[in-house]
């Protein structure tokens, strides 16, 4: 969403690993001084701590977001399988959470990417992340961590920092990424749309000037 350099008119947003849809209550970017001095790194990488292949949209798999992934994500209680036994039978409410969700796949799984780049990190699962084939498993995966943007919990947070000053979300990436753990993915969002990738360093060329290293999913394996 962002090219070279240019992010004047761009809102950002982070989300703990979750993300969210572009608000309206985004602030214009404010020029903030006293930045941190030295640059951080969270350790992980495009390569080898992103995917291989690069976002793709729902019409690239045959995979839907069912009954399997609503049952992973949130049990096989009442308010979401209708069925006490054998396979899961979706709730009105749960079967219209899961519609949602695919119709929102439509233009990508960007949020998914990066959010279970950075659990398999955080987790230091095995294999590489970057040595993955998407398979069905892996794409059901994928599907659940975009689903996360979708939670109360998430949107309650995408609301927060949509009112947050770029140095501020600066801060709690710096923060974050000094644990060794990129728990924030970023929401870059202009009128047209939005996309989402994943922090794993900040430097700072100057002590007005941030620059974020990003995992994008659009750019598979590079910086």
């Amino acid at each position: 969403m962002v090219g070279g350099s240019t992010i004047m008119g761009v809102a950002l947003m982070l989300a703990a690993c979750g993300g969210g849809n572009a608000s309206q209550e985004s602030p214009r970017p404010v020029l903030n001084a006293a930045m941190p001095a030295s640059s951080v790194k969270s350790g992980a990488k495009p390569n080898p701590d992103g995917f291989a292949f690069p976002n793709f949209g729902a019409a690239a798999t045959s995979v839907e977001f069912g009954a399997s992934d609503m049952e992973t994500m949130f049990s096989a209680s009442a308010e979401i399988c209708v069925k006490e036994e054998g396979s899961c039978e979706l709730s009105a409410e749960a079967r219209a959470w899961a519609r949602m969700v695919n119709q929102a796949r439509v233009s990508g799984h960007c949020e998914g990417l990066a959010v279970l780049a950075s659990s398999r990190f955080i987790s230091k699962e095995e294999p590489k992340t970057i040595t993955l084939t998407q398979q069905e498993d892996l794409t059901h995966a994928i599907m659940r961590a975009f689903a996360t943007q979708f939670l109360d919990e998430t949107q309650e947070a995408t609301k927060t920092w949509a009112k947050k000053r770029p140095s501020e979300i600066v801060a709690a990436l710096v923060d974050s990424l000094k644990q060794g753990t990129p728990s924030f993915t970023l929401g870059v969002y202009t009128d047209s749309g939005g996309h989402a990738v994943l922090p794993y360093a900040v430097e700072f060329p100057s002590s007005e000037v941030a620059r974020i290293m990003v995992y994008d999913s659009n750019w598979p394996g590079m910086d």
